[in-house]
């Protein structure tokens, strides 16, 4: 049974990721169906599971979202129920789902109050419904994808008076008188008595989620490696289910009857956290292994884990592509494959208790963080070196903190001076967590950002270390010793046989300007940071491991130009920083100047006649002037004035890159011939005029961070030879330099558009 529920697992799984691929007629699948069946006997029940793979492929399609109906976003209100309403305190967002004519959810973004909104409320919403757009670069996670696949179709903002309550009570019945009542009643509960970051962390660790927390310490939680504390997991469930297990068994209760409440405890409890992939197969697990107590019947973990994986995949298929249930998984298997046996080794061999209570908790952390590794290098391109310490605190700590939470939240029933006895203790336990997690978070040695980790060497890594749980087999040491030295040639052999180019990517980062320049002895210049926020420039640079930038050229002092620099760990190197001024009123520039001057940097005033070279390309500035630089310093000249301009060179190929000059009337008699040029201020209509592109005679014209244009720029190159490209409509778009012109890739394919 073990092996069989492995097996299916690995077909259900392998269809569901064929399925965005291959689409599959039904006629296809009747006739694998039909083959599998008619040779079950001949190959021992093995032709089954390349069916059961199909008829995932199949399944996964159908269940699929349909297509959005371009013409949403042409209205001007709509109707829809809302499904969870914006927490007190917390981020103002509602989720929407939209009614008749319409389909899908939408994000509902309040831009002043929170509009009084509870799960089952029918609202008509005076706002028009923006397309998905968040950031999409190479190698960074498309949260488009995501969002779209869980059937988001936009998102809106609206003041409170723009929304107009039409009926209550129009959800699901459980959730309006069961569930949602008692979310608002943690919600207060601990708003009250543990006010502040403790209380959040409390909310984020029970129900999940780290929204209300500190930027910086959502931050300091993800490089501590312990982020896993903030989404609901196996562990989490195992410890609210074990609560009540010991309630039930302190009162007396046993049998079924001990079976069927901790079961709907568990179910109140996955309500509660939002129902996904990861608590919802934890809570499987952990009715199955109650289940085998009345039973009295052995469970075997394995299994039981691969049979729930099924289940849930069957419930929500696009759970297989889901990170956090990618980790939830692998952190499981690993802790059944490798803690169990060596955790009974070490009870052995170790007499004394205490020493037995402080290994169990680090077996299981090391377990699991050495099974979560590959994952976390793919999808968030690094790993904390000294995660598994943490974890071996981390878990007794959450083990003590949840169910303290609960004591708190049941005696508030009884009296509030009751659990604040409690909440007291607890804010100990919370504040020794925050502590232990800043402290690891700031330890940026610890830290490896080797690159996005691909598909294929989470595979290998994957299949070496079950190979590795085998090596007393023959068989077993065979394949482990080909497979590693096959991945260590394969790796020899890329970094020979790897050809280097020169080539510039221009980021999406949603708002203001970010490229990226490479050439091929590695050096790396940034020409602005994009806004900061989003993340953007620090996930990118982290997925190309990417940890010194050899030159940043930062255009002007604007937010959306060098933002994206406040977003970067320290670790991330910058030896030369090269700025049109170093004179603002702008705070945060002033910050990030001294922050980067602190760290060795040398910080470089550069305008009119300047030039750069010895990094792969020439960099002539064509902008600011002396006497413009005066007007700036004396308040009579706008920043936008101050921006750089500057030729770019490779080869025979000339880029012309203007940052937000929205003056080009300043840049007269001046030489601006250019191949590439990108449209000065974002599209603007006051910097992009007809007389500017005549000057420049560009082949490929480039706008970053608007769309569409003031200067309506995407209509004026239809059916003209310029090669037009906006970053809001096509993503990330680079120019490889290999011979003559260069080669473009663009990364993602084009969003539906407004009107469209």
């Amino acid at each position: 049974m073990r092996h069989a529920a492995v097996r299916v697992l690995i077909a259900v799984a392998t269809g569901i990721s064929l399925s965005r691929l291959l689409p599959v007629p039904l006629w296809l699948v009747a006739v694998v169906v039909a083959v599998a069946a008619g040779l079950v006997r001949m190959t021992h029940g093995w032709s089954l599971y390349p069916a059961v793979a199909v008829a995932a492929l199949l399944y996964a399609q159908a269940r699929a979202p349909t297509a959005v109906d371009p013409r949403l976003y042409m209205v001007q209100q709509f109707v829809g129920v809302v499904e969870s309403d914006p927490a007190a305190g917390r981020v103002q967002r509602a989720v929407v789902s939209l009614a008749a004519p319409w389909h899908g959810k939408v994000y509902l973004w309040s831009k002043d109050s929170t509009p009084g909104l509870k799960p089952g409320d029918v609202v008509r919403v005076y706002s028009p419904i923006q397309p998905l757009d968040d950031p999409r670069n190479p190698g960074v996670t498309d949260f488009n994808s995501i969002l779209a696949a869980r059937g988001f179709v936009g998102s809106a903002s609206a003041r409170a008076s723009d929304v107009v309550l039409l009926a209550r009570g129009k959800g699901p019945f459980i959730l309006n008188r069961l569930i949602a009542p008692v979310r608002a009643y943690i919600l207060r509960v601990l708003g009250r008595s543990l006010p502040g970051t403790e209380g959040e962390l409390f909310v984020g660790i029970l129900l999940g989620g780290s929204s209300g927390l500190p930027r910086s310490v959502q931050e300091q939680f993800r490089d501590s490696g312990i982020s896993y504390a903030l989404a609901v997991s196996g562990m989490h469930v195992s410890i609210v289910a074990g609560v009540l297990w010991m309630l039930l068994s302190l009162f007396g209760v046993r049998g079924w009857r001990r079976f069927w409440a901790s079961t709907a405890w568990i179910l109140l409890y996955l309500l509660l956290v939002g129902r996904s992939g990861a608590p919802v197969r934890a809570g499987l697990m952990a009715c199955a292994m109650l289940l085998s107590v009345p039973t009295q019947r052995r469970v075997s973990t394995v299994a039981s884990l691969c049979a729930c994986s099924v289940l849930l995949l069957v419930f929500d298929p696009l759970a297989v592509f889901d990170a956090g249930a990618q980790l939830s998984f692998a952190a499981f298997l690993g802790i059944a494959l490798v803690a169990r046996p060596v955790e009974q080794l070490v009870r052995g061999l170790v007499q004394s208790r205490v020493a037995r209570w402080v290994l169990g908790p680090a077996i299981v952390s090391i377990a699991a963080a050495l099974s979560t590794a590959p994952l976390l290098l793919h999808h968030f391109y690094r790993v904390q070196l000294l995660a598994f310490v943490a974890g071996a605190v981390v878990v007794p700590l959450l083990g003590l903190a949840m169910p303290l939470g609960i004591v708190v939240l049941l005696a508030n029933l009884v009296s509030h001076w009751l659990a604040s006895i409690f909440a007291h203790t607890l804010g100990l336990v919370l504040l020794a967590l925050l502590k232990l997690t800043m402290f690891m978070g700031s330890m940026g040695w610890a830290i490896w950002e080797p690159g996005r980790l691909p598909w294929l060497w989470v595979g290998w890594a994957y299949l070496l270390g079950l190979l590795a749980l085998k090596l007393r087999r023959a068989r077993a040491r065979t394949g482990f010793a080909v497979l590693l030295l096959s991945g260590l040639a394969v790796v020899a052999w890329q970094g020979v046989l790897r050809k280097s180019s020169n080539s510039v990517t221009f980021l999406d980062p949603k708002r203001g300007d970010a490229i990226l320049l490479e050439d091929s002895l590695g050096h790396k210049v940034l020409v602005d940071a994009g806004v900061n926020g989003p993340g953007v420039l620090r996930d990118y640079l982290s997925g190309r491991g990417i940890h010194t930038l050899d030159a940043v050229i930062v255009t002007h002092p604007d937010e959306d130009h060098y933002g994206g620099l406040l977003d970067l760990p320290a670790r991330v190197r910058v030896r030369q920083l090269l700025v049109s001024t170093t004179e603002s009123k702008d705070l945060d520039y002033q910050t990030l100047l001294a922050r980067l001057r602190a760290d060795g940097t040398d910080v470089v005033v550069v305008g009119k006649g300047a030039r750069v070279s010895g990094l792969g390309f020439g960099f002539d500035f064509l902008w600011p002037d002396d006497a413009t630089r005066l007007q700036y310093l004396s308040g009579r000249a706008p920043t936008n004035d101050m921006s750089l301009v500057a030729s770019v060179t490779e080869g025979g190929f000339k880029m012309l890159l203007t940052g937000d000059l929205d003056n080009p009337d300043l840049l007269a008699g001046v030489a601006m011939r250019a191949d590439l040029l990108k449209s000065p201020h974002h599209g603007s209509l006051k910097g992009n005029p007809e007389a500017l592109y005549q000057r420049v005679q560009p082949s490929y014209v480039l706008v970053m961070g608007r769309y569409p244009t003031p200067a309506r720029l995407e209509r004026r190159f239809e059916g003209t030879a310029v090669n037009y490209f906006d970053t809001r409509v096509d993503g990330a778009v680079a120019l490889r330099f290999e011979s003559g012109r260069p080669t473009v890739q663009r990364f993602f394919k084009r969003l539906p558009l407004p009107g469209e």
